[in-house]
């Protein structure tokens, strides 16, 4: 998901928690870790090479599990058939 999304939903669940930090502050937080994870020199973290790529930001949880299902039950019906 964006960096947007993963920090309105960490707002959601930091209310729902009673803890008050500004979306604005998440999302730099996020923004920062990410650039920081990406960038650092030893096993820096980047998508495989063979991963498929789902953006979850306009997803649900049941979205996105119906996605990983359709995508394995597609990778296992080409395997099938080779």
């Amino acid at each position: 998901a964006s960096v947007e999304e993963r920090a309105r939903r960490r707002f959601l669940d930091n209310q729902a928690k009673g803890i008050d930090v500004p979306v604005e502050v998440l999302e730099q937080e996020i923004a920062a870790r990410d650039h920081k994870d990406s960038t650092r020199a030893t096993s820096p973290l980047k998508q495989a090479d063979d991963a498929v790529r789902i953006d979850t930001t306009h997803m649900s949880i049941d979205e996105v599990v119906t996605e990983i299902l359709r995508l394995h039950d597609d990778r296992e019906q080409t395997a099938a058939t080779k």
